[in-house]
């Protein structure tokens, strides 16, 4: 492709989407500031329709904010004390391996995410998280049901890959903006759990 399609592509992306994301350059999380860089990467796919892309570091972003609570919630959202590197190595350790569901449970315990969203959140592990991260096109596609019969050939062909491929496309591009912007939001109101349980210390 011809870089002024390109170019123009991006341009038409950009234009239809900045006012419905311009509101996710405002605000940034402060607690948790190293997500910072991650949520503006996913702006800029969702300002360029890159939807799987959007959903895939969502994914991403939703356990590295779920492992940093965790992390800041054990520190009492404190500085790491001396030795520096050795704790910060220690705790990175504590939870870096964890599973997604384990971390969702321990945020919960702690309260710094309600059971409603905890509820939600594994949820969207089998929705999104999944599928999207071990590239099922069954789990992701799994609640979608065909409005002919099992053996209809209709039925048969939306089980090609090609088939698949479309409709995960399309599926990306009705979630994607509704799955960030939940996970956006979360980090803020973690944020706010954090203070409200340590700020009593």
């Amino acid at each position: 492709m011809e870089k002024q399609r390109l170019a123009d592509g991006l341009k038409n992306h950009l234009n239809k989407n900045y006012e419905s994301i311009a509101p996710y350059y405002k605000k940034k999380p402060i607690i948790l500031e190293e997500l910072i860089l991650l949520t503006f990467e996913i702006n800029r796919c969702l300002l360029v329709g890159a939807n799987m892309a959007t959903i895939t570091l969502t994914n991403y972003l939703l356990e590295n904010l779920l492992k940093i609570a965790l992390m800041k919630d054990e520190q009492k959202i404190l500085p790491i004390e001396a030795p520096w590197g050795e704790n910060l190595e220690k705790l990175d350790d504590k939870y870096t391996s964890w599973a997604l569901e384990k971390t969702i449970n321990a945020c919960c315990a702690r309260s710094l995410i309600s059971k409603e969203q905890k509820k939600q959140l594994l949820n969207f592990k089998e929705k999104y998280r999944n599928g999207f991260s071990h590239s099922s096109r069954r789990l992701i596609l799994k609640d979608f049901e065909s409005p002919h019969k099992p053996n209809d050939i209709r039925t048969l062909l939306r089980k090609s890959s090609e088939n698949q491929a479309l409709e995960v496309f399309m599926f990306s591009k009705e979630n994607a903006l509704s799955y960030y912007d939940y996970v956006f939001h979360l980090i803020f109101d973690i944020e706010k759990n954090l203070t409200d349980k340590h700020s009593l210390l």
